[in-house]
């Protein structure tokens, strides 16, 4: 998966390439192939179900989804969804998108749906990680840490997370 993201991260910086499996392997190779419209990519998460890869990529206030299958050995088009600003953080949280806007964090459903979850605070430096085995997202508010259940549309229950000295620079699994 390490390698994977690898390649993807230098995919999208370039634009210039598509990620191809072989059909009777697992191993990946390249195959030149643009992928359209992320020449201007300045963030995107990866997210792995089965045997699916879904991508989301932020070009300017849009979040820009593919999806790549062993199947189709490429990158597939699916969505994109216009936000009110440009993206500074993103993470996939269950089946959709925490999104760190400059005043505010998002969950953004697959289908285009919003819900804000929290204010970013004074910082103006969105981070979030999303921690699968709890299903909640790790946002960053200041000098602290926020739990926010994700997985349930109905509410989203927040609780306290840790504090930092200073506000991180990064989140890592």
């Amino acid at each position: 998966m390490r390698a994977a993201l690898g390649l993807l991260t230098r995919i999208l910086r370039s634009a210039s390439w598509c990620l191809c499996a072989t059909c009777s392997s697992s191993s990946l190779s390249l195959t030149p192939k643009p992928l359209k419209g992320l020449a201007k990519c300045t963030l995107f998460a990866v997210k792995k179900q089965a045997r699916v890869y879904t991508l989301a990529a932020v070009v300017s206030n849009k979040l820009m989804l593919y999806e790549y299958s062993s199947e189709g050995a490429e990158f597939r088009y699916t969505k994109t969804i216009s936000l009110s600003d440009v993206p500074r953080a993103l993470c996939w949280a269950g089946k959709a998108l925490c999104v760190g806007l400059p005043k505010t964090y998002l969950l953004v459903d697959i289908g285009g749906a919003t819900r804000e979850l929290s204010p970013v605070g004074r910082n103006r430096a969105p981070q979030c990680l999303y921690l699968a085995q709890t299903k909640e997202v790790l946002l960053v508010k200041d000098k602290e840490g926020v739990l926010v259940e994700v997985e349930d549309s109905e509410r989203a229950a927040r609780r306290p997370a840790p504090l930092f000295l200073e506000p991180p620079t990064a989140l890592a699994e």
